[in-house]
């Protein structure tokens, strides 16, 4: 009986190292990154409430803040990032990003 019962305590303890590195709590998950940046005009001023719409691994928004700047975390696989504001057209239209960086862009 003694057998039985370490094998069935070895086998659950196997179930769960197996099932947190699936769901990535041991380092086995998908990796993510952050984007930062800021949105200019042709004078270097940052443009305030220009939406950037990501495309691509994950898909979100943001709004430029005060200063044009902009952060966006979490993203993951390669993501393309569109800024957006009426009356404004962008240099360039969007970036494609794949990893933590900087990304400005100027209206």
């Amino acid at each position: 009986m003694r057998c039985c019962s370490r094998k069935t305590g070895l086998f659950i303890v196997a179930l769960v190292v197996i099932s947190l590195s699936l769901t990535g709590c041991l380092g086995g998950g998908i990796k993510s990154y952050t984007v930062s940046g800021v949105v200019a005009d042709g004078n270097g001023d940052g443009i305030d409430g220009v939406e950037i719409a990501v495309t691509g691994g994950k898909s979100t928004t943001t709004t430029t803040a005060s200063g044009g700047k902009y952060v966006l975390i979490g993203l993951t696989g390669t993501c393309t990032l569109t800024p957006k504001l009426d009356g404004y057209t962008f240099s360039p239209s969007n970036n494609s990003v794949s990893k933590a960086s900087t990304c400005a862009m100027v209206g």
